[in-house]
């Protein structure tokens, strides 16, 4: 007698709504009949077996099919608690399976035998009705970061901190919730602290999850007010005379500029300070506040018109301060001397003690040459203008030779070469290649480097101990190249 059972479930995909029911299939191979009956015993449980239901069943004489039906209980819901993350079924959170044993009794001529089967499985994935999703509850927002007053009752880009917090989230039957996500970042506590960067209307998305990771989303509307430090896009400190009127000549130091920043509706008002010295004093005098600041404001007068002055305005709001400074020439001389000697200038007033101050563009004719410091802005151009070069120490154990081993310096900027045949190494070890003297890579800036071996590229780097690296694409001896350019 040839057996040939089966079970399988008739719905490709179950969603648990309590009200649904589920079919299993059985079959065999031959019809059931007189002298061939078929008994079924089929456990249907849920993904945990936390649920199941037992059937016992006979397959009708003439038929070789059979369908068990089955409304699953609401309450089946709670052991699908797992996303099986099934690409074909993305959103299922379980599985039914089925198993069945089969007792058939053969009735042939005068003997009669009857037979067991086992082993018989069947898997369906399944998940549960969307009102079995948690709920989301409310979100609050709370100002947390002290900086924009209570009182303005406004949120403000970049500064304000919004504490968000979501209260009343909870499972369904039998769901607990075990996460809340702000901003797409999971975590236990119902509550975080979010920098409010954008300006407008932003939305914030809160999303609670619960023990069957199904998902429920809750948002948060913010109006949010645009902000900008505050700056000064334009600084017009100038000589004038007695009435403020400009005069390059005048014994009168006036201030003016133009302040931009965000006043938000009133509330944040920017504030205009000024201050001013001599160009050869150390320090500024005390400040006062410009009122109008487009409008030319004196702030000293019967000055010698030798002198040059430097002028320090400070922008301030409620949360930042920023400083700008200018400079009010002396009256303009083609050739100054410094009362007392020590000093000569060129188109200027002669301020300072032994310089020769020129406040023309300048262009020489013939060479120059400086025995004293050149700088630029500060910085020494002599130093940037001298080369030196030094050579790459090499590692012996791991380069038989080099064909290039050089290291230029110019100023701060570097440039390396190395050519070398590396000692039959192991392909993806890293190799250390030789050493760089110091003073030849930073400890802050390690170099950018192109690595090839036997002209084929590879890893390779400088690190910033200023050792020579490369990891060998294959084994056995081989040419090795390192070059690129570096900073110190």
């Amino acid at each position: 007698m040839t057996f040939d059972f089966g079970i399988a479930f008739a719905e490709p995909y179950f969603t648990i709504d309590g009200t649904s029911a589920l079919h299993l299939n059985v079959t065999s191979g031959a019809a059931a009949s007189a002298e061939a009956r078929y008994h079924f015993e089929v456990t249907l449980c849920s993904t945990s077996g936390r649920y199941s239901q037992s059937f016992a069943a006979d397959m009708p004489a003439g038929q070789s099919s059979l369908i068990l039906a089955y409304t699953v209980p609401l309450v089946w819901a709670d052991d699908f608690a797992v996303n099986l993350a099934d690409s074909a079924c993305p959103d299922a959170c379980g599985l039914f399976t089925a198993a069945m044993t089969v007792q058939c009794t053969s009735a042939a001529g005068a003997q009669t035998a009857r037979y067991e089967l086992t082993g018989y499985q069947a898997q369906l994935p399944a998940t549960v009705a969307a009102d079995i999703l948690p709920s989301a509850g409310g979100l609050t927002a709370q100002a947390v970061d002290g900086r924009v007053p209570a009182g303005w009752g406004v949120w403000v880009q970049g500064i304000s901190v919004a504490r968000i917090t979501c209260t009343g989230a909870r499972g369904a039957h039998g769901s607990t919730i075990l996460a809340y996500e702000f901003g797409g970042k999971a975590q236990q506590q119902n509550t975080a602290d979010l920098c409010l960067s954008e300006s407008g209307t932003v939305t914030i998305p809160v999303t609670v999850v619960d023990s069957r990771l199904r998902r429920a989303q809750q948002q948060l509307t913010l109006e949010v007010q645009p902000y900008a430090a505050p700056a000064l896009t334009r600084l017009a400190s100038r000589r004038c005379d007695a009435s403020g009127a400009a005069d390059p000549a005048g014994d009168c130091l006036a201030a003016c500029c133009t302040a931009a920043g965000s006043t938000l509706g009133g509330k944040n008002p920017l504030t205009v300070q000024c201050a001013w010295k001599s160009a050869a004093a150390a320090h500024y005098g005390e400040a006062v506040t410009l009122a109008a600041p487009e409008t030319p404001q004196i702030l000293a007068a019967w000055l010698t018109g030798d002198t040059g002055f430097d002028v320090k305005y400070t922008v301030a709001d409620a949360f930042y301060t920023a400083e700008f400074c200018d400079y009010v020439p002396g009256t303009a001389y083609l050739l100054h001397f410094r009362k007392g000697g020590g000093g000569v200038a060129v188109g200027k007033a002669a301020e300072h003690a032994g310089l020769f101050d020129v406040a023309y563009p300048a262009r020489l004719r013939g060479g120059a040459a400086v025995d004293g410091g050149l700088t630029v802005d500060g910085a020494d151009v002599g130093s940037a203008l001298c080369q030196s070069t030094a050579a790459f120490a090499l590692e012996p154990e791991n380069t038989a030779e080099a064909a290039e081993n050089l290291i230029v310096k110019c100023g701060r900027a570097l440039l390396f070469r190395l050519q070398c045949t590396l000692n039959a190494p192991a392909a993806g070890a890293a190799v250390r290649l030789a050493a760089a003297p110091a003073g030849y890579y930073s400890t802050a800036w390690p170099p950018a480097v192109t690595a090839l071996q036997n002209g084929v590229p590879c890893k390779g780097w400088i690190d910033r101990d200023g050792y020579a690296w490369i990891t060998p694409n294959a084994d056995g001896l081989q040419n090795a190249e390192l070059y690129g350019f570096g900073l110190v």
